[in-house]
């Protein structure tokens, strides 16, 4: 079972002629985390219709951003269960001892929290001209990184679809 919660803020900023990019360099992410996010932003972003590069080779724009939150064992538990729901942060129980005796017990577990800020800016410029929040809370680091950088990308598709992976003929 996979769950997850998540909030996202996008502001593209107009006029800019986003049809002029073909290449996007990637400068490394600030805060903890930074450096698997910079990692899965590249690995996302490698095979679109734009060209990947890191900041020492410019792009027309430059991907820059903070991861502001990554967190691992949170371990909010949630025992939904007859009419009584417990909360319980970082209980050392596990969840199957925990709802012993309670009847058609759900159980929801929030392992990891994931949120970047990113911005787009133009080179020549130095403008903002596309910047996303996105923050997720899901089962492990892994897959939370993975889905806030996606939704970030699929945002960013929105005012590049330069960004949308190419198929092969």
């Amino acid at each position: 079972m996979l769950s997850g919660c998540a909030e996202k803020q996008v502001a593209i900023i107009a006029p800019y002629d986003f049809s002029k990019v073909r290449r996007i360099s990637v400068q490394p992410l600030d805060g903890p985390g930074g450096a698997a996010a910079t990692d899965e932003f590249v690995k996302q972003l490698v095979g679109t219709g734009l060209e990947v590069t890191d900041s020492h080779h410019p792009g027309d724009v430059v991907l820059k951003g903070s991861v502001i939150d990554y967190k691992s064992n949170n371990q909010l538990m949630v025992f939904l269960g007859g009419n009584n729901p417990i909360l319980t942060p970082s209980t050392q129980a596990t969840p199957e001892s925990a709802m012993l005796g309670v009847h058609k017990t759900q159980v929801a577990s929030v392992m990891a929290t994931v949120g970047i800020q990113a911005r787009l800016l133009d080179t020549s410029t130095h403008n903002i001209v596309w910047a996303g929040s996105y923050s997720y809370e899901g089962l492990d680091l892994p897959t939370a990184l993975t889905r806030v950088v996606g939704a970030l990308k699929q945002s960013m598709e929105r005012a590049l679809p330069q960004l949308i992976r190419r198929v092969p003929s």
